[in-house]
């Protein structure tokens, strides 16, 4: 059940929902508790995973810094997710 109002937004981009994380309220983990327990609902991030954030901080980071500009290539070792969210920013 929502107990609140949620309007959903639209993006820009899939860049733009890098970061609106969803929280998810866990009512059944423990039971008679004295405070609110939430999960971040990470599977909602455009790459699926935790790597979005950290991917595109980087990449604005070294573009701020002038590390990087538009046209540059950027190579990175990794096969798993930090690959995926640089690929996708």
């Amino acid at each position: 059940m929502i107990t609140q109002n949620i309007s959903i937004a639209v993006a820009e981009s899939i860049i733009h929902t890098i970061g609106e994380t969803p929280l998810i309220k866990l009512h059944r983990i423990i039971e008679h508790r004295k405070f609110n327990l939430f999960g971040k609902l990470e599977a909602a991030n455009p790459g699926r995973n935790l790597k979005d954030r950290t991917s595109l901080y980087i990449l604005q980071e070294a573009f701020a810094e002038g590390r990087i500009k538009t046209g540059d290539t950027v190579v990175e070792s990794s096969s798993g997710n930090m690959a995926l969210g640089l690929a996708q920013a």
